[in-house]
């Protein structure tokens, strides 16, 4: 432990009682032979010999702490060195070299950055307490916080967040399903979730698997606070094992255990934790069960007699004021101004010719990917409206923007989706293996109108293209590329490659060439288009279900027109999630006449097919109609909008004009 020598002593007070300055400006290291870094420090020690000094320096930077607390502090940076040191002494040089303070330390290497060997940098910091110390180094500057170890205030501050959540949550409590243990695809796991051991706030991102080698069982959770002053986290493992006592490791580290479950010889589970509901519940019965629980509200009749009174003397003053109202339209003024709001707020909309300049047009969207050789909408995979992670997703559930996932109920396996690091790509993980052979395939649907020269074909001319996948893997097996029609009954093009997957992810490439015409698609233009597929799986297993962590990285994809295919085309963020957000088109709704005396169900016309992957929602504008009370719009599938109206009694209801504003949004 460092200390202040009888020589610095005695120089304090000599300074102290001649009212002059103590200047302390040197830091001496030496290596002294034999010195026991635990030993007591003889408070007669002077300097070394100079043999064993290896370095002499003035001091870097100073400064308080407090009035009585002062702070030395030595930087050695990599330009200095080579040599080991033992014993720190900071010196008074214009005091002959007085030594002030020492230190005993382990031996400590420093050194410099040479031939091509990056060198170390060590900060030395001595902080010496005596009355009055600030007043007579004639310090004026605070400590900065790197020169004071706040290590044990630190370390506090942990254990005390520690002990408040133990207050609370008791030795241990679990939120919902977190640590639950389950058993799914011939393995025990722990579910995802949050839980309390010890205090200690612990938590899962995803299902942890156990291995359990013989039943019956036990399971634990053994949860920790591991770290220095730079950090702490909490670090958890699980224990198999009948027994599980917690207490410091040999590192000092304090564990704290908690029992999850019991596994009996027939697999059979029994959940053990404590939930945060069961705490709750307690809390809230002991609540119930108190005469009073809130003191510092009224009662029910207190509050009735004082609301009374208030009400009373209130409703008083407000019947004798001549206008109590003031601030409002009487009726008839309102409905005046309300209908001029109105109209005037309706009529300049409606004269514009694009009153929402902030959504595309279906003509936009067109125009927008016109330009570009790459058909496809978010080909990267950057767009995740809908976030940026997709848990267990079902079939014909969407992940990126304008991707679905295709799976058969075959298929018994799990997978997760999630937007890669770098912004561009898509990893699809196996989280639990399929025992059984099934479809699983990503895909996207292409309107004929994006697929530019089949508008103006003729019924025996042909459109070449070539669909292009960049994907890589830590699996080998293999990965298979497909076009279809719409309703996929036609399959126009298909090509399979073998997977050499790895550890570091090797980049492969794999494209289809295909062609199609009208015949392929429909005899109606509109609505129709291709299907592109990735297939990940099918009947005859490809690999990526094989087990769980196996990953499949999908990195861009191109259909592009012509007979060879490209490079894939660069697209910018700000263009992609253009194609993908909200667009709109305002329709006109032709004359439409019914009978009925129920409400009714009319559909209205061939409007438009949105080109996004979610129906457009439907609004009204100026629509007149005779013989109903009201109408409005019920929705949009395909090309068909539905209109409902709600007759008068007579029998007759008509719609006579007006117009639709359809949008849709991803």
């Amino acid at each position: 432990m460092p200390v202040i020598t009888l020589a610095g002593e005695r120089l304090i007070a000599q300074k102290q009682a001649a009212g002059a300055p103590l200047t302390i400006d040197g830091f001496v290291l030496a290596n002294v032979p034999g010195l026991d870094p635990v030993a007591p420090i003889d408070r007669n020690e002077g300097l070394p010999d100079a043999s064993h000094q290896v370095f002499s320096g003035g001091v870097t930077q100073v400064g308080y702490v407090n009035p009585n607390l002062v702070v030395y502090s030595l930087i050695l940076d990599s330009t200095q060195g080579d040599f080991a040191f033992n014993w720190i002494g900071l010196i008074s040089t214009a005091d002959d070299n007085a030594v002030v303070a020492i230190a005993h330390v382990p031996l400590q290497q420093k050194r410099k950055t040479q031939g091509g060997v990056t060198g170390n940098a060590i900060t030395r910091n001595f902080m010496l307490e005596f009355n009055g110390a600030q007043s007579l180094t004639d310090i004026t500057v605070s400590a900065d916080t790197w020169q004071i170890d706040f290590t044990a205030r630190l370390l506090g501050i942990d254990e005390r967040e520690r002990l408040s959540n133990q207050d609370f949550y008791g030795a241990a409590t679990f939120i919902q399903d977190g640590f639950k243990v389950v058993h799914a695809g011939g393995r025990f796991a722990l579910q995802p979730g949050v839980g309390y051991v010890g205090g200690v706030r612990i938590e899962l991102t995803e299902p942890l698997a156990v291995t359990v080698t013989a039943r019956p069982a036990s399971i634990w959770v053994d949860a920790a606070l591991v770290g220095d002053v730079s950090g702490v986290e909490a670090r958890l493992q699980v224990i198999v094992a009948e027994q599980a006592e917690g207490g410091p490791d040999a590192n000092g580290v304090r564990h704290y255990v908690a029992k999850l479950a019991d596994i009996a010889i027939d697999g059979v589970i029994t959940d053990l934790r404590p939930l945060a509901v069961a705490a709750i519940k307690d809390a809230l019965k002991a609540h119930k069960v108190n005469s009073d629980p809130h003191p510092q509200y009224l009662t029910d009749g207190q509050g009735r007699s004082v609301a009374g009174e208030v009400a009373k003397s209130a409703l008083t003053a407000h019947q004798a004021d001549a206008d109590p109202h003031a601030q409002y339209l009487d009726t008839d003024r309102g409905k005046k101004v309300a209908a001029q709001v109105v109209q005037g707020f309706m009529g300049a909309h409606m004269a514009q010719a694009d009153p929402h300049p902030n959504y595309l047009r279906k003509e936009q969207f067109t125009t927008l990917i016109s330009g570009r050789k790459n058909l496809l909408i978010n080909p990267y995979f950057s767009v995740w409206q809908s976030g940026p992670t997709v848990v267990s997703p079902t079939h014909g559930t969407y992940l990126a923007d304008g991707w679905k996932l295709h799976r058969v109920n075959k298929f018994n396996g799990e997978l997760n989706a999630h937007l890669l690091d770098n912004k561009l790509g898509m990893a699809l993980t196996c989280t639990a293996a399929s025992t059984r052979n099934g479809l699983v395939s990503v895909s996207q649907f292409v309107e004929a109108s994006t697929l530019h020269p089949i508008t103006s074909l003729g019924k025996t001319s042909m459109v070449k293209a070539v669909f292009k996948v960049r994907f890589c893997a830590n699996y080998t097996g293999k990965l298979s590329v497909a076009v279809h029609n719409r309703d996929a009954s036609l399959l126009l093009g298909w090509k399979s490659s073998p997977i050499t997957g790895g550890a570091t992810f090797p980049f492969q490439e794999v494209e289809v060439a295909f062609e199609f015409g009208d015949y392929h698609l429909s005899p109606e233009r509109t609505g129709v288009g291709v299907i592109v597929s990735v297939h990940v799986e099918d009947d005859t297993h490809c690999g990526f279900a094989a087990k769980a962590n196996n990953q499949l990285r999908l990195h861009a994809m191109q259909l592009e027109l012509g007979e060879t295919s490209s490079e894939f085309e660069p697209i910018s963020l700000h263009e992609a999630l253009a194609q993908c957000q909200r667009y709109y088109r305002a329709v006109t709704i032709p004359y439409l006449q019914g009978w009925t005396t129920d409400e009714e169900r009319f559909t209205v016309g061939s409007l438009w097919y949105p080109t996004m992957r979610v129906p457009p929602a439907v609004s009204l504008l100026d629509l007149s109609c005779t013989g109903g009370i009201f109408a409005r719009a019920e929705g949009i599938t395909d090309k068909n909008c539905y209109i409902t109206l709600q007759p008068n009694g007579s029998g007759h209801t008509a719609i006579r004009q007006g117009r639709a504003i359809l949008d849709a949004r991803f």
